[in-house]
This record gives C-alpha cells, structure tokens and sequence, in this order.
C-alpha cells in the first residue's frame, strides 16, 4: 500500500528538481545522484515492508496432558479458542489426527500439528529399563482402554498377582500389534520367567 506513495513523491522530487532548480543551479549528476538514491530507498522499504505471512491453519490442541506414544483417539482432542484470524483457513477434521502417535509430550491446551504425528510409535527403553513386547491378547478386553503412560502389573496367568506395575511406553496397532512395557533392569529376570503372562491394568 506504501509503495504507490512513495513512487509519486519520487516523480514529485524530480520535477520539483527540473522546474524549480536552486538559485545556484546544480550540475546535472546532482540531480541524478538525488533521484537515484531516493529510488534506492523507495525499494529498499517496499521490499522490507513486503506482504505478511498468512496465518497458520487453526490445530486441534490436546485435551489432556499427553506422554509421548500417545495414540490419539477422538476424546484427546478438542477443539481451538475461536475466533481465529479471517485467512487462517479452515480445522481439519479430527479423523486427520485420531489413530496416530503423538511423536513427543504435549500439555493440556498445546496445538498439535500434523507435523507432531506419525503413522507408528518410537518406543525407547529409559536409562536403566529395557522395552518387553507383549502380544495385545494378553490384555484382554482391557487393551482397547491401555494407551502409552498406562501401568499395567505382569502376571503369571491363573496366579494371584501383585506387586509392582510397570509403565506402557506405547500400544503398537495393526496385526499383530504389541503392548511395550518399560521393565526395570532390577526386575528383568523375574519377569522373564513368566511362562504364560498376562497384564493387569493397574491405572490407565
């Protein structure tokens, strides 16, 4: 919007210059040299004053805190604080998102962007724990509720069971699917040497 301003107050000075020349008259590199420069400044500001950036698509931010591994499901969204700017375009469908892994933590309220997701979980074992894989049966009906930070106890099938639980880093969809659960190095043998296991949600 600037720029047209700009341009006629350039023609303006150089008129000014033709017409109406100073009592002691400039050689004509004067002149010259004044309009060249307004000129190199007239499109130095209409380059830094360029148009802004749109603004970015609205997001879908979490419901609730989120550990990473989440997968999404339709109640771990919710819908942005509208009004949102007039060229941000419109939300994405919540099926955009719900299935998918939430690739780091986020916060109850943060945007999750399309860019935050993936099509599988990156499980790693923390400092001290190593990752056990467990087939998605051993749940039950339970593991349609188990999502990544859910704590679940390792069982001997058909044994009374108790004891410590153990924290799910990430529920692996798809066939056959797995239940990854961080096993401290302390506990690795006893665990190993459930024949027949089964997990116990503890809290979810």
């Amino acid at each position: 919007m600037i720029l047209p301003f700009l341009l006629t107050g350039l023609l303006l000075l150089a008129l000014t210059l033709m017409w109406n020349p100073p009592e002691k008259p400039r050689a004509p590199w004067h002149v010259l040299a004044a309009v060249l420069g307004f000129a190199a400044i007239v499109s130095w500001i209409a380059g830094a004053s360029g148009p802004p950036a749109p603004a970015p698509p609205p997001a879908w931010v979490a419901a609730r805190d989120l550990v990473a591994n989440t997968r999404l499901s339709a109640g771990d969204l919710r819908k942005p604080v509208f009004p949102a700017p007039l060229d941000a375009g419109p939300l994405a469908p919540a099926s955009a998102l719900t299935g998918k892994y939430v690739a780091a933590a986020h916060k109850k309220g943060q945007p999750i962007w399309p860019t935050d997701v993936g099509d599988a979980p990156a499980p790693r074992a923390r400092p001290g724990a190593v990752l056990l894989f467990y087939a998605p049966e051993t749940l039950g009906s339970a593991r349609a509720f188990v999502n990544a930070g859910s704590r679940v106890l390792i069982c001997e099938k058909a044994k009374p069971c108790g004891g410590q639980s153990y924290t799910v880093e990430a529920v692996v969809s798809g066939d056959p699917g797995a239940i990854v659960v961080q096993v401290p190095e302390t506990d690795l043998d006893r665990v190993r040497a459930i024949a027949e296991p089964v997990l116990i949600v503890a809290a979810l």
